[in-house]
């Protein structure tokens, strides 16, 4: 697997993983393996599937609305405090916003490094959305 593949999902995930939020594993080998799996399943889709333009913006206006709304996605094993609640909170509705307008734009081709870098949006939206699932869902009673 060459590094054109991999840099593109980086890019994409890593500097909004940062303050998106979500999902923390509760150990290093869970991350791992987390991370892990999510890339390779976005490397091998990006085998069988090339993004459509519809796609690319319902995925970046998902992820810019998850990011106004809710970003940062608060972890049980990782809180912050009010004021980098708010930087992290400016800073991911900043990259969605220019992830959002670039896809507006359709400045990147279609092909699998472009395909790869929105699944990798999809990561995001993933790791963003289980922990809100957990706080919304009502407990169950036995």
């Amino acid at each position: 697997m060459t590094f054109v593949i991999r840099f593109p999902f980086l890019l994409g995930f890593v500097l909004q993983r940062i303050y998106i939020g979500g999902y923390h594993a509760t150990s290093h080998i869970r991350c791992y393996f987390a991370f892990s799996g999510m890339f390779l399943i976005c490397v091998l889709l990006s085998k069988l599937i090339v993004v459509t333009y519809i796609f690319r913006i319902m995925t970046t206006a998902l992820l810019l609305s998850i990011s106004i709304l809710f970003a940062p996605v608060e972890a049980k094993n990782k809180p912050l405090n009010e004021k980098k609640r708010l930087k992290y909170k400016i800073i991911a509705s900043t990259l969605s916003a220019v992830d959002f307008i670039i896809t507006l734009l359709n400045m990147l081709p279609n092909n699998r490094i472009v395909t790869c870098y929105y699944l990798s949006k999809w990561v995001l939206v993933i790791f963003a959305v289980g922990p809100l699932y957990q706080k919304i869902k009502p407990a169950r009673t036995i």
